[in-house]
This record gives structure tokens, C-alpha cells and sequence, in this order.
């Protein structure tokens, strides 16, 4: 949208309404123009989905925003047929641990919501930056092939519910346990992990494979396991 420019003494009552909308609907346009911008910038640099960079792009100012609040960004157009409000947690989930690599934090301020402590890392990246690995992501990508960190049982924990979220489709996660092992970089066996998950009340399990049976796993999160993904 080009306009030229006049002066406004020059236009009548009529002409200078006109040029006053003419230039409200070109910075609507640029606005959206780098609103996507930016969504795309977090989507590339951060390896996100569309809503999770949006989610992100949002919180980038640093405020602390509800979940309602997110929830309306996401899915105002959308009406009766948006998702509940708990899909907010799974995608809060979901970029923590994409961008945790790169240091930048989503804490929870709780009965409030969500904000990035260090905001100024994704105006880096809003902005067509880059950010780069912290120190202990480097020495992950780093490490040799079939070497593993020693970690705890509840980050095992943490991290398999987080991998079986990311696979989560209409409330089901198709898995096999090797899958799940090899995602979270871990020693455990990856069947154990499932049973451990189950009998915590984390997952509820749907199906499994018989010995030596090669067909997916089929587990469901329960609302105790996607409190643990929230709260990170």
C-alpha cells in the first residue's frame, strides 16, 4: 500500500478523512506484516509450531500473561470450537523445552501465569537474530553417540512425559519403547519407563505390544501427568 504524501493543509474536510483511514488501514497492514514477521523469526530460529511461536511472540515482552490471556490470542476467531484451556500447558511445555537450550527461561508465576525472564534474549531473536547454545547444550549435541549424562529419576521422568506429549495425537500417543529411550537420551529401559509412568498415575495405559511384538505402544496422559509437564 502506497499513499502519496500531501499536505494536509492543501486537502479539504472530505479529502483529509480519507488520508486519515488510507493511513490507519496501512499501519494495520504493517502491524500484522511484522507481527508475522517476528512469529516466523521464533517459529525458524527455535524450531517451534505456528501456535507455539505465537504463544512465545507474545510473551516475548516480557509481561506476565494468563492462560485465558494466550488462550484468546491463539483461538479468538475460533469460538466454541478452540480447544480447552489446559492445550496452553502442553504448548508452555512444549517451548520450555525447546528453548531452555538456548537459555532463555518461561517461568510460571502461579494463579497468574507465564513470562520470560530474560526477554531481552528473544528481542535478539524477534528482531532476525540468533541466540546460541548454552554451554550444557553444546556438551549434549557434543557428546558421542551411545553416552548418556547421569540424570535423576524424576528428570526422566519430566523429560519422557514431555517427549510423550510432543507425540500426542487426539489424546492418544503411538510409541515403542525404543522410540521413547533414544528421545530422552536415557539408560533406562524404555518399557520400564512406561510402567513407572503408570503406576504413578501418570499415563494411563491404553495398550501394549506382547513380547517381542514389534506394534506401537498406546497411552493416554491423565491430568496428573500434564500437571508435571506444566509446571516443567
Amino acid at each position: 500500500m502506497t499513499l502519496a504524501i500531501r499536505d494536509p493543509e492543501t486537502m479539504s474536510r472530505d479529502e483529509l478523512i480519507d488520508y486519515c483511514y488510507s493511513l490507519e488501514a496501512r499501519l494495520s497492514v504493517d502491524n500484522e506484516m511484522q507481527s508475522a514477521q517476528v512469529v516466523a523469526n521464533f517459529k525458524n530460529a527455535f524450531d517451534l509450531s505456528v501456535k507455539e511461536a505465537e504463544v512465545l511472540a507474545t510473551l516475548a515482552s516480557g509481561k506476565t500473561c494468563s492462560k485465558e490471556y494466550l488462550h484468546t490470542v491463539l483461538y479468538s476467531t475460533r469460538g466454541d470450537d478452540a480447544p480447552e484451556l489446559k492445550i496452553i500447558d502442553v504448548f508452555i511445555c512444549k517451548i520450555r523445552n525447546k528453548v531452555a537450550r538456548y537459555g532463555v527461561k518461561i517461568q510460571t508465576s502461579w494463579g497468574i501465569g507465564y513470562f520470560v525472564s530474560n526477554p531481552e534474549s528473544l528481542q535478539i531473536v524477534a528482531a532476525g537474530g540468533s541466540l546460541p547454545l548454552t554451554d550444557e547444550a553444546k556438551e549434549q549435541w557434543s557428546r558421542p553417540r551411545g553416552t548418556v549424562p547421569t540424570v535423576s529419576r524424576g528428570q526422566v521422568v519430566r523429560e519422557a512425559l514431555a517427549w510423550l506429549s510432543r507425540r500426542e495425537t487426539a489424546g492418544v500417543v503411538h510409541f515403542t519403547t525404543r522410540e521413547l529411550s533414544t528421545g530422552i537420551s536415557t539408560r533406562s529401559a524404555g518399557a520400564n519407563i512406561v510402567r513407572a509412568l503408570v503406576h504413578r498415575g501418570y499415563v494411563k495405559l491404553l495398550s501394549a505390544p506382547k513380547a517381542r511384538d514389534l506394534t506401537p505402544w498406546r497411552i493416554a496422559l491423565t491430568e496428573r501427568g500434564r500437571e508435571v509437564i506444566a509446571n516443567g
